[in-house]
């Protein structure tokens, strides 16, 4: 990290509004914010392997709406790496996402099956049976 030069393949991105803009070798590229969403997962949060990006998204809208002195090291607009880190070491989710290695995963209801007796079994068919 000792050289900040841009390299060759350096792009440059920032929001106005609602589009994302990317400039890369001179040529823009407007993306309409609503297509960069991530999915939200089922606790109203982005699924934790896009947290990432919302981050992105969010740290660009705030330094669009920020004033020119916000938009120094620490502020919202311009999160220190520290700060980063910090926020998804307090994420449970995030922290469980990674320990399992970063995969999608599902955890599925798990329950031990039932072992009926004859009676039960009986029971259940003739029940199944009445809905057919």
């Amino acid at each position: 990290m000792g050289d900040h030069t841009a390299p060759a393949n350096a792009a440059t991105i920032w929001t106005v509004g609602e589009n994302l803009f990317l400039r890369v070798d001179g040529h823009t590229v407007l993306i309409p914010l609503d297509k960069c969403q991530p999915d939200i997962g089922m606790t109203g949060q982005p699924k934790a392997h896009q947290r990432g990006f919302a981050i992105l998204i969010e740290t660009l809208r705030r330094r669009e709406t920020a004033a020119p002195e916000e938009n120094k090291i620490g502020f919202a607009g311009s999160p220190v790496k520290h700060s980063l880190e910090t926020a998804a070491a307090n994420d449970e989710k995030y922290q469980k996402w990674v320990a399992e290695g970063g995969r999608g995963t599902r955890t599925l209801l798990k329950r031990e099956p039932k072992i009926l007796n004859r009676e039960e079994g009986e029971a259940l068919l003739k029940q199944l049976a009445m809905g057919l």
